[in-house]
């Protein structure tokens, strides 16, 4: 596997950044992007990829080059560890944020990888200080707690809805049967057994919050996390931005916040190299090298809403399948698992599965809708407009690929034709070598050929009368 390398202008240094492909690992990405800018790592310019081995190698010898003088055993076992988890990267990374902070996350092994190159993972992703329900309720959670919590509201408000329809229609019926008269029943003992699988009223209060929290952050970023962020990242700091299952750098640069694009599909825009963090909604404005506005082209206009679009699609794909798991999880019931419903207001799921959770230049939406009704509603229009902008970055995915396979064949043209001199360059060697010898005669040659045949006769001739040799040998005794 091998990844392209775009080279940008940061401060005066010309630096080859890695683009993000199809299914790349973005948490090995943005870290080796860090390092790059920051100048630990190197690769030359004129190199157009890089392969992940060789990216591995790379950051794994950074590592231990800035560790040399650290010789206590407990200090190498922890390089060592990190350097086992380097290759897990390119399979991405599991991260559980947590609410109260930026910079706060659930520990796990692999995010010590972080801490060794010393490269703060941020997130942007906390509760609206101005509201204290929320804010009180949110943020002593992880994400992983709050879908549970979520989850175990939404399933306990459907069972609700299902007990009370069918005790709407038994009533209908026993009326019905009885005419009136009255009918026995443990009606009591079925009202309190209701009020036990009942949520308590405070579990309702902060399921409702919970949800109405999640439908309304479904973009990961809120205002109250962008003033964090500034706050926690001094000027001209790197570090690694989590937003939306996707890892990228992210600097701050003269009171702002950027990110560095490095999706595949800006590769050839050479004036795009930053995105602005300052807003939540994604109407984001790109920057050049300079930190000046850049202009987009056309196909990278269209790129970037696809991408935008793909994201904020992947983060309800992924809510809706943690709510399925976590969902599954609570087997043993006996009852039907009820359908989850939606964690973001913009999502509604259907009876398979989300395809895909990685980020890829190549997108997909839901199936169009047959016969559709004439004239179209105001969503067709715009699902046919998201289909043609899809249409046209999958066109520039393809061209990409193309010019990737293209200079990589050039490239082993390149080497076939260097060995291919070498070769021609040893033969010559060889045959001057060979002109250099005395040169035998062709009658010394029929000189050399006789002897060596006679010499076989004679021996053949032994081989046959071996008594004669004897008998001869004796007579001359």
């Amino acid at each position: 596997m091998a990844y392209r390398l775009k080279c940008i202008k940061f401060f005066n240094r010309q630096v080859p950044i890695l683009c993000q492909n199809e299914n790349g690992p973005c948490p090995l990405i943005a870290i080796a992007n860090v390092l790059l800018l920051r100048g630990h790592i190197t690769i030359h310019p004129d190199y157009a990829s890089i392969t992940l081995e060789d990216l591995i190698q790379l950051i794994a010898n950074r590592l231990l080059s800035s560790n040399e003088q650290y010789d206590d055993i407990q200090r190498q076992q922890q390089i060592n560890e990190v350097i086992d988890i380097l290759p897990k990267l390119q399979y991405g990374l599991d991260v559980n944020l947590k609410f109260d902070k930026v910079d706060s996350f659930e520990f796990t092994q692999e995010l010590s990888v972080f801490d060794a190159f010393d490269i703060a993972l941020l997130h942007g992703w906390l509760p609206d200080i101005e509201h204290p329900d929320t804010h009180t309720a949110v943020s002593k959670l992880s994400y992983n707690t709050l879908c549970e919590t979520v989850i175990e509201y939404q399933t306990k408000i459907e069972i609700k809805e299902k007990e009370n329809e069918k005790e709407r229609e038994t009533e209908a019926e026993t009326k019905r049967v009885s005419e009136g008269k009255t009918v026995d029943g443990n009606d009591d003992e079925k009202e309190r057994e209701r009020e036990k699988q009942d949520l308590s009223p405070e579990k309702k209060r902060e399921g409702k919050i919970l949800s109405s929290f999640l439908s309304d952050t479904a973009s990961q970023l809120t205002y109250t996390g962008l003033v964090a962020l500034h706050q926690m990242i001094k000027d001209n700091q790197l570090a690694v931005f989590f937003r939306n299952n996707h890892f990228c750098t992210l600097f701050r640069h003269q009171q702002k916040l950027f990110l560095l694009v490095s999706d595949l599909g800006y590769a050839e825009e050479r004036k795009v190299v930053w995105e602005g963090l300052d807003v939540i909604d994604g109407d984001t404005e790109y920057f050049d090298a300079n930190f000046s506005s850049a202009s987009l082209s056309l196909s990278s206009s269209q790129a970037a809403a696809s991408l935008s679009l793909s994201l904020e699609k992947e983060t309800q794909d992924a809510d809706y399948l943690l709510a399925l798991q976590l969902q599954e999880q609570e087997g043993g019931r006996e009852r039907e698992t009820p359908s989850v419903p939606p964690l973001s207001s913009s999502y509604t799921p259907d009876n398979t599965l989300p395809p895909s959770l990685s980020v890829s230049p190549s997108f997909s939406v839901s199936p169009s809708l047959s016969n559709p009704p004439i004239p179209q509603s105001e969503d067709e229009r715009e699902r046919e407009r998201m289909r043609e902008r899809e249409k046209q970055e999958n066109e520039d995915h393809l061209q990409a690929l193309a010019l990737q396979e293209a200079m990589t064949k050039e490239e082993e043209e390149r080497e076939r034709e260097r060995e291919k001199q070498k070769h021609n360059k040893s033969s010559g060697e060889r045959e001057r070598k060979r002109e250099g010898e005395p040169k035998v005669s062709e009658r010394q040659r029929e000189r050399q050929r006789e002897e060596e045949m006679r010499y076989e006769r004679k021996q053949k001739s032994a081989e046959k009368h071996p008594l004669e040799d004897k008998k001869i040998s004796c007579t001359v005794c």
